[in-house]
């Protein structure tokens, strides 16, 4: 376990024992029921800024996405705190305020907090599906640009760069009926390293060829569908 992680759990308990020192050392054990709830409740409101780091979105962005967890939760301990503070040093006799007023802050956060999971869950899964799409842009320029530097030959050098330059500027976005496209020019420029190290001209000119074409013909399919 890594000692920042270790320390933060010594906080949190240093918390939760002065809270209890405090309540049992200055009121005793003989509380009326609306204290006691708000005792539990409180300690409820500290344990889920102890859950955040546990039940936010996980992935690239995950320290914005806890971040605005721990807002929302953090609001929700500081107003539940307040509240609950207020409701153990009055001590009222009877229990319905106490505990529907409770149960509504914290329903009030938990449909907050549920709603923020949702969203960055959303997020995450958009930002997932769009680095998923940049990979055959990325992946494939970047294999192209290493192989026109093993080319030599000027009209060949042009043919390469001609799919390098078409593929650079395609759309990003993909979908389901392009993937089989993207896959083949993948492998069609495997084929084109192999065809440069080796110094084969006619295999350089028809690969380079047929990566254009397959390059057109995935732009042609996404401008239909999307």
């Amino acid at each position: 376990m890594k000692k920042s992680k270790i320390l933060g759990n010594l906080i949190h308990l240093i918390v939760l024992a002065l809270f209890n020192a405090l309540y049992f050392g200055l009121g005793g054990v003989q509380h009326p029921a609306s204290a006691w709830i708000a005792y539990g409740f409180i300690h409820f409101s500290y344990i889920m800024i102890i859950a955040t780091p546990y039940i936010s979105q996980k992935g690239k962005d995950c320290a914005t996405y806890a971040a605005s967890m721990y807002t929302i939760t953090s609001t929700y301990f500081i107003i539940e705190l307040i509240l609950g503070a207020i409701i153990i040093i009055v001590a009222p006799e009877g229990y319905k305020f106490s505990l529907f007023s409770q149960i509504i802050v914290a329903a009030m956060y938990l449909i907050m907090l549920f709603g923020n999971m949702m969203a960055d869950e959303h997020t995450a899964a958009a930002v997932e599906k769009h680095e998923a799409e940049l990979i055959y842009v990325k992946e494939s320029c970047s294999k192209l640009k290493a192989i026109l530097n093993d080319i030599s030959d000027k009209t060949l050098y042009r043919k390469v760069e001609k799919a390098f330059d078409l593929i650079q500027a395609s759309p990003v976005k993909s979908s389901p009926s392009a993937h089989n496209i993207e896959s083949q020019v993948l492998r069609e420029i495997d084929n084109l390293g192999m065809a440069a190290r080796n110094g084969d001209a006619v295999a350089i000119s028809e690969s380079a060829d047929k990566i254009v074409w397959l390059a057109n013909e995935r732009n042609r399919l996404l401008r239909l569908t999307n």
